[in-house]
């Protein structure tokens, strides 16, 4: 019986860190890994929208708590709720962050969505785009800039894939031939 419906944080919103088990094929020694002999039944990921309609989205991982009092006053005293249209790398200049492409350290802030404050980058960690997009996020650009800093397309890649909010952008057939997470089984 709600109103309004929302979708709070990356695992909601475009399925979360759990999507990527989607993208490969065969998983049953990651199961016998982690479940050993109580093996459990998964089942492919998917963002809430897949399933219900969702009226609002409240993205990142972890979600702010300043965002979420503003959207949830917004909502109660009948304003328009509005998320930033910019990149996170607006914010890391407005907190006058170095630019961690120049420290050496892959970064998705030019091409995902603002409104975290640049919480990773101002502690000298490269973005993730766990809030997915910006609006107009240009991904060939990106690769041009992380190529000239020294970082291969499959770095780009595994960052653009890890929260699902770049699935769009990225989606391929399930395939064991990227860095699985079956290169890194133990012997």
């Amino acid at each position: 019986n709600a109103k309004i419906l929302v979708a709070l944080g990356s695992c909601a919103c475009f399925g979360g860190v759990n999507q990527l088990k989607n993208r490969f094929r065969d998983l049953d020694w990651v199961k016998k890994e982690v479940y050993g002999d109580f093996p459990i039944e998964t089942m492919e990921v998917h963002p809430l929208k897949d399933f219900v309609q969702v009226d609002l989205e409240i993205f990142g991982c972890p979600i702010k708590k300043e965002e979420v009092e503003r959207i949830v006053t917004d909502l109660v005293v009948g304003k328009a709720v509005h998320h930033p249209e910019y990149p996170v790398c607006m914010e890391c200049k407005a907190n006058e962050n170095i630019c961690l492409f120049e420290l050496g350290e892959p970064c998705l802030g030019p091409v995902t969505r603002a409104g975290c404050d640049s919480w990773c980058t101002s502690n000298r960690r490269g973005c993730w785009g766990c809030r997915g997009p910006a609006e107009g996020a240009n991904l060939k650009r990106l690769e041009e800039i992380m190529h000239t800093y020294g970082f291969d397309r499959e770095i780009i890649l595994d960052r653009l894939e890890c929260f699902g909010g770049f699935a769009s952008f990225t989606q391929a057939a399930p395939t064991q031939d990227k860095k699985s997470p079956a290169r890194r089984k133990k012997s």
